[in-house]
């Protein structure tokens, strides 16, 4: 089995997509999704070759991927409507399914009665999962649009105008978490007399933020949120300023976009107005997305943990199994062996191989999977990507892996991550510039430095790699670029 892994994995050419520490229950439900593609938009594609890591990296196929981006290109604004279509309506169900387990008392279940729950929550989940590397690819390409249609037709102010154009109408629910948490440091400040009840009811209200990847015991608490006041204040800045500054940098890429519209002299405006559209739509659709399919999982967790319960398995360990796995264990009692599940522990890594979907953790067949992947990307040296928002900042590195990171992330560091996500702001807050290895400018990174206005440089792929915790840096977000100094 050793000699047949490596074999698969030297002879793809992979294409790194970002280093997510994702719970092997979440990686086993995306993974095999990207089948249920053509069935669910007619789009004529699947992913045939994932390799990933239980240290956050996974890889595509490269040729796959590339193939993606041309199905996309070729396609046009029809292609993106109906990708888009599919996207909302499958991911609406998947928390409408979620919502309605939410309510059920799992002890009470027969074997039977769990088994169809579970069946019907993964269903939900594979269909709605496959709208994550595909939502990355298309971002890429609309991206490409508006940037040639740019530089064609249009005497535009930079990056700026293409960051209005493209901001979105409506705002995630990271936007209004940051607006209720600088509401709430005033009343903090104010020593109001109910500011414990506040934070329970912020908590109440955004807690699952926190609760990503599957990572069910991630979300947040009022210690979370009462330390990121006492961070905040330690910058010395006014809250009622920064909310004032977020409401008005929404306002003022409306502006700035109907502008810029009406400046226009193309000749397929209708056309490029759609596109805008497009990006506006998928900018949010993205967090929003991902949002709520992590939402839908915290809702189900009962379900997996009864499972794991009801048949002799500590619950804490439904991170460490697969969706088949938990299928297997309910209806035919079937566990994995507890030495197995403390291997996964330590480091393991998986290959979904045309429909078949394998965890490894032997330490020689992840070791030498790493160094397959290793000398593919040996001449890597540069860091470079697209910025979000221009700027030249000076500064030290801190690396930002998972959330357990962000408590390292200092006043005026650099953040380096993978991606940021909504449960980062109180970290991004702090930094004076961020990299990240993904996203495109429609990315949650890209809408918070527009919204903070800080430097950023986003799809570097290579970031978090090359640059290490510590290093002094130099983020040059006109030209894209990130060096040593």
């Amino acid at each position: 089995m050793k000699m047949d892994i490596i074999k698969k994995v030297r002879n793809v050419e992979w294409e790194y997509e970002v280093n997510r520490k994702e719970a092997l229950l979440l990686r086993s439900l995306i993974d095999p999704s990207y089948y249920n593609l053509k069935k669910l938009t007619g789009i004529n594609w699947r992913a045939n070759k994932i390799v990933r890591f239980s240290s956050g990296e996974f890889y595509h196929d490269k040729k796959e991927m590339n193939r993606l981006f041309k199905i996309y290109d070729n396609g046009g604004i029809e292609i993106m409507n109906r990708l888009k279509r599919a996207l909302v309506r499958n991911v609406n169900y998947l928390y409408q399914v979620a919502e309605k387990k939410s309510k059920i008392n799992v002890q009470r279940l027969s074997r039977k009665e769990l088994a169809e729950h579970l069946r019907e929550f993964f269903q939900a989940a594979l269909n709605a999962h496959c709208f994550f590397v595909t939502m990355v690819v298309a971002d890429r390409v609309i991206t490409a649009w508006i940037k040639e249609w740019l530089e064609k037709s249009y005497n535009s102010n930079g990056l700026e105008d293409l960051f209005a154009l493209i901001y979105p109408k409506k705002q995630n629910v990271h936007f209004s978490e940051q607006l209720a948490f600088l509401k709430l440091i005033q009343y903090y400040q104010n020593n109001d007399k109910n500011i414990k009840s506040k934070i329970k009811l912020h908590v109440k209200k955004f807690g699952l933020i926190g609760a990503r990847n599957y990572r069910f015991q991630k979300n947040w608490n009022e210690s979370d949120i009462l330390d990121r006041i006492k961070q905040f204040l330690k910058q010395k800045k006014d809250p009622v300023v920064e909310r004032k500054n977020l409401i008005l940098a929404s306002k003022d890429a409306k502006l700035r976009s109907n502008r810029i519209l009406k400046g226009l002299k193309i000749k397929n405006k209708n056309s490029f107005k759609i596109v805008i559209e497009l990006a506006k739509e998928f900018a949010y659709l993205r967090t929003w997305r991902s949002d709520i399919i992590y939402v839908a999982g915290f809702k189900s967790k009962h379900l997996f943990y009864e499972t794991l319960s009801r048949y002799g398995v500590d619950a804490n360990n439904a991170e460490y199994y697969t969706y088949k796995e938990i299928l297997n264990l309910v209806k035919r009692n079937k566990s994995v062996p507890e030495a197995e599940i403390n291997k996964r522990k330590k480091g393991y890594v998986t290959l979904y191989w045309n429909r078949k979907y394998g965890v490894f953790s032997d330490p020689k067949i992840i070791s030498a999977a790493i160094g397959v992947i290793e000398i593919q990307n040996k001449n890597e040296k540069v860091v470079k990507g697209n910025t979000a928002f221009p700027g030249v900042i000076t500064g030290k590195a801190t690396i930002v892996l998972s959330p357990e990171d962000l408590v390292k992330v200092k006043t005026g560091d650099i953040l380096v991550a993978v991606m940021t996500f909504p449960h980062y702001i109180a970290a991004m807050e702090k930094a004076s510039a961020f990299v990240t290895d993904e996203g495109g400018i429609l990315c949650h990174a890209a809408i918070i430095a527009r919204e903070m206005g800080k430097p950023c440089i986003v799809g570097t792929k290579n970031g978090t790699r090359l640059i290490k915790d510590g290093d002094h840096i130099i983020v040059n977000a006109e030209k894209g670029t990130v060096v040593k100094t």
